[in-house]
């Protein structure tokens, strides 16, 4: 049976150096079960950053974060200091270095992929999805 994502649905992330830690001393980062149509805008800011433009490539890694990112746990300043998460996310940016922003990047389409027993119970193929996918960027793309 489908079930319906809630606009806060999420999984939570931990980079994999932080995996062996205990649960209470490892970073969780809060990324966002994304629906349809926000999928395809991360895509469309993931395909921005191949165009080469520095400018651009910036621009495209906050739209992705601000799409794929909902919070965090327990991240924290070198300090040790908890950095808190604000809906205002060009105050959150700041926060990562470049191979962060990086890998935060790569969890939000992680956590967005089907798992193998997804993919068994669902009967799109991956070609199917790829050029529907396609046909919702066309039209979005006349609109505008």
């Amino acid at each position: 049976m489908p079930v319906a994502l809630s606009p806060t649905s999420f999984k939570p992330y931990v980079f994999k150096e932080d995996r062996s830690l205990p649960e209470e001393d490892q970073t969780k980062f809060h990324m966002k079960l994304m629906n349809f149509e926000e999928l395809c805008a991360f895509e469309d800011a993931m395909a921005d950053m191949d165009s080469g433009n520095t400018r651009d490539t910036m621009r495209a890694c906050m739209d992705a974060l601000k799409i794929g990112l909902l919070g965090w746990t327990n991240f924290k300043y070198a300090d040790g200091k908890q950095v808190d998460f604000t809906e205002m996310f060009s105050t959150n940016f700041p926060c990562f270095g470049p191979d962060v922003t990086q890998r935060l990047i790569s969890a939000a389409l992680e956590v967005n992929k089907l798992s193998e027993e997804e993919s068994k119970n669902s009967n799109s193929s991956p070609e199917l999805l790829k050029e529907t996918s396609s046909k919702v960027m066309e039209a979005n793309a006349l609109k505008e």
